[in-house]
């Protein structure tokens, strides 16, 4: 937790609603179980026997201090609606897989008002060889896919790790050898809502080199210009990050492929477009425009560059 989150007058109000209101559960079991597999028995956990999943597999950003007094307020006011999900280890500690900042935000409790009823957690509990890493991994990634917006390159680890751990599991070997990569990408996309080639994009921002995905991280670059930019190998990166970093807008990068040589690249980036970008509205079939609306925004922009042939053609064979 940040060290910044101090004791305020927001903090001591919540409180001392809390001590007011102290017949509240603690827990409610009116929740949404649907990502834990096995397991379902909820016990409680004593808090100093927790530790963290390894930063490398729990790679997602804690919560600002006004989500996490928000947090805190929720359970104080609420009780806690998610139990967290751990995994037993030998040295009889537990590892988190889900919910790390709902046990800082019990730690942080427990400090501030010394009331013992915050040392223990509700948790389900996978036991010591229920589950292999992989599986503690996927654990982590899902929980988190469904619980918190993330960013696009939180996205993007994500699914690499989830295809690094399909591809490890034994039902998955023949239908990778036999499909490729395209099955197990169908499944990740029917498990995480989104389409299939979401998904490659998302993967594709892996490849980014660093300084782009900083500029991404800031939302200098939009998404989709990361994934065109990530189409290109690292030297190539850098030397569109070294002297065009400014024009990674979709204005460019939608004209991107990655057979592209540097000097092909070199002219479609010196190019000033003085060409002016109108919206037009135009009737389609509502089936066609729920389409429109699940396209990807590299995908869109695909499909404006056509339309516009389109209508050149049509008016180059109205005009004969």
């Amino acid at each position: 937790m940040s060290s910044k989150l101090k004791n305020t007058d927001r903090m001591k109000n919540l409180m001392k609603s809390s001590a007011e209101d102290s017949n509240k559960s603690l827990f409610t079991r009116d929740i949404n179980m649907s990502h834990i597999q096995g397991d379902t028995d909820i016990r409680f956990i004593d808090v100093t026997s927790l530790i963290p999943a390894p930063s490398e597999w729990n790679f997602f950003t804690p919560l600002t201090d006004s989500k996490m007094f928000e947090l805190i307020e929720s359970i104080l006011s609420k009780g806690l609606l998610h139990p967290i999900v751990v995994w037993e280890r030998e040295d009889s500690t537990y590892m988190i897989l889900s919910g790390h900042n709902r046990v800082k935000a019990y730690e942080y409790i427990l400090k501030s008002t010394q009331d013992e009823t915050f040392k223990k957690i509700p948790a389900f509990i996978k036991g010591e060889n229920a589950i292999t890493e992989d599986e503690a991994k996927e654990i982590i990634i899902d929980t988190n896919w469904v619980q918190r917006v993330l960013s696009p390159l939180e996205k993007s680890r994500s699914i690499a790790t989830k295809y690094a751990v399909l591809r490890s599991k034994s039902h998955y070997k023949s239908a990778y050898n036999k499909y490729g990569d395209g099955k197990i990408r169908d499944k990740i996309a029917e498990e995480y809502k989104i389409s299939g080639r979401q998904i490659t994009e998302l993967e594709r921002l892996n490849k980014l080199i660093e300084p782009f995905k900083d500029k991404l991280y800031q939302n200098s670059i939009s998404y989709s210009a990361g994934a065109k930019i990530a189409l290109f190998d690292e030297s190539i990166q850098q030397w569109l990050f070294d002297h065009y970093v400014d024009k990674m807008t979709s204005k460019y990068t939608r004209r991107f492929k990655g057979s592209l040589t540097q000097k092909q690249l070199e002219d479609i980036l010196s190019q000033e477009s003085t060409q002016e970008y109108k919206k037009i509205s135009i009737e389609i079939s509502s089936d066609v425009a729920e389409l429109f609306e699940n396209l990807s925004m590299l995908e869109k922009n695909k499909l404006s560059l056509k339309i516009e042939k389109l209508i050149e053609s049509a008016k180059e064979t109205l005009s004969n």
